[in-house]
């Protein structure tokens, strides 16, 4: 019993590779014992093409011997599973061999060997074949190599066949087009120009009718969603293939949701300016009528049609609300969204106070600069456009702030304009500066002071284009200056390295190794300051 289930789930396995599935009736026939004698091809035992036979070898002299006929030409599949149990079953796998002879008794095809894990996770062997068999009578043998030490071992042989079909399913059709309401009764229908066929109907992989004659079958969904329907058909002959045809379908509760209205501008905006509003909504077959609030009187600006979008350009200043309200043809249902307030201004006059930056110019390139309009006007907005020295790009683009952060890494002579307007307005007023920027020194320094020779240098490697000039050279503890040296002649031009030495008056008794020495400098006439540890 046990190795009878486990083959039954092995024949799962190898037939669920074929055409031929549970729902046919044929897979699965019902088992018959094999019938001594039938020892050769003139005592074969007559099984029908799709079947289950039990068996038994007895040893190596052993060989049982069937009979079937092909109604049609179709593939053929044999599987035998052999063994009394699980050790059987793999020592005498490759013991024995399953063969189809034509109707003259010449072998025609042999099975190789398979494995797969049953329910319990053991390794299983089986012999099986398949091939393709014109319409005939042919034989099979179950017999064992005469090298075997094999006896009485029990087998389940199973046979099936697929067929093609000599018939068509043409097409799926529906009373009702989807996606339809739910609670809808939907009549299925298969068609196929051939006569005297079956269907059956299957809606998402469930059987909803088994095959039966009529070809159509009425379908209530009791809950929305997308549906693939699938019509099989098959003809009244025994050995019958099946063909099938598929459609999606959709079941919808007929529900509208608005998930959105919005404007392609922010509240306040300037009066006859032209505000699109948008509204996002979800449901069948949809329409949108839109309206709008003032001085607490609606007034539908669009009556409903299929466009989600309306444009509006209001002539007087004031506080709106704009609303949607959106309905389902289909269903007939209707959904509503109201805006939050939304503010429309008068023009007034504009004007650019003062544009300045926080440090001034001429700065290093690379140096981070902030520049700060002050105006005045309401509801105003910004734009920063630069000149570069080469060309005008907008580096930022109308926005209400009113503050630019700029880093030039170009070296030249820079214009920064200032562009301001109402919200919505097409009035600009424009200011423009100047700023220079210069090439950012490129250097390294280090410098150090020997107390017992009373001696000091500094070495400046100067990688940039421009003279560099130490100015000063401090000795600092904790902040506080305990020694200057002003220098003279301490020029380093571009793309060298100067060594320069200098002396103190008196020793610089407290010059440790915690000392900072602090250089002070120009370059391409801007001052900075380098800040040296020992």
């Amino acid at each position: 019993m046990r190795m009878k289930f486990i083959w039954k789930t092995m024949v799962t396995l190898i037939f669920l590779l074929t055409a031929i599935t549970s729902w046919n009736g044929n897979v699965f026939a019902e088992t018959i014992s094999e019938s001594e004698p039938n020892n050769d091809i003139e005592s074969a035992q007559e099984i029908e093409t799709i079947s289950d036979t039990d068996g038994v070898l007895t040893d190596f002299e052993d060989a049982d011997f069937y009979e079937f006929d092909m109604p049609k030409t179709g593939k053929f599949y044999a599987g035998v599973m052999l063994g009394n149990d699980d050790y059987d079953n793999e020592r005498y796998a490759s013991d024995y061999i399953v063969t189809i002879y034509d109707q003259n008794g010449e072998a025609i095809w042999q099975s190789e060997v398979n494995s797969f894990d049953n329910e319990d996770g053991v390794l299983t062997y089986v012999q099986e074949l398949e091939t393709v068999l014109e319409q005939g009578r042919y034989y099979l043998s179950v017999r064992v190599f005469d090298y075997s030490y094999l006896e009485e071992q029990a087998y389940l042989l199973v046979t099936g066949a697929e067929f093609e079909a000599d018939f068509s399913l043409d097409s799926i059709t529906t009373n009702v087009k989807s996606p339809q309401l739910l609670g809808k009764t939907i009549q299925i229908k298969g068609n196929s120009k051939n006569q005297g066929l079956e269907y059956s109907f299957y809606i998402n992989g469930v059987m909803a009718r088994d095959f039966g004659s009529s070809s159509t079958f009425d379908w209530k969904p009791t809950k929305a969603g997308k549906y693939k329907i699938t019509v099989y058909a098959r003809s009244t002959d025994q050995y019958s293939a099946v063909v099938s045809k598929e459609i999606s379908y959709e079941v919808i509760d007929g529900a509208v949701k608005i998930s959105s209205l919005g404007a392609n501008y922010s509240s306040p905006m300037v009066m006859n300016s032209t505000i699109v509003w948008t509204a996002k909504a979800t449901g069948p077959d949809l329409q949108y009528q839109f309206s709008v609030l003032f001085n607490k009187k609606w007034t539908v600006i669009q009556k409903y049609s299929t466009k989600s979008t309306v444009s509006w350009k209001p002539k007087t200043a004031g506080t709106y609300q704009m609303k949607v309200d959106v309905k389902s043809k289909t269903s007939g249902k209707v959904a509503t969204k109201t805006s939050s307030n939304y503010s429309i201004f008068k023009p007034s006059p504009i004007s650019i106070t003062s544009v300045s930056p926080d440090i001034k110019s001429p700065q290093f390139s690379g140096t981070e600069i902030i520049f700060n309009t002050k105006a005045k006007g309401a509801h105003l907005e910004y734009r920063y456009r630069v000149y570069n020295g080469y060309s005008w790009y907008v580096a930022r683009d109308f926005s209400s702030v009113s503050s630019f952060f700029l880093y030039p890494y170009l070296t030249g002579n820079y214009k920064i304009a200032v562009d301001i307007r109402q919200k919505g307005s097409a009035t600009i007023k424009t200011k423009t500066i100047s700023y220079s920027i210069k090439e950012a020194p490129k250097f390294t320094m280090n410098s150090d002071y020997d107390i017992y020779d009373n001696s000091a240098y500094l070495k400046v490697s100067n990688n940039g284009y421009k003279n560099l000039v130490v100015q000063k050279i401090q000795f600092v503890n904790d902040g506080k200056v305990i020694f200057t040296h002003t220098a003279k002649n301490f020029i380093t031009i571009g793309q060298k390295t100067e060594t320069f030495y200098f002396y103190p008056k008196a020793t610089v008794s407290n010059f440790t190794y915690n000392t900072v020495i602090k250089v002070y400098y120009s370059y391409d006439g801007m001052n900075g300051v380098a800040y040296l540890m020992r």
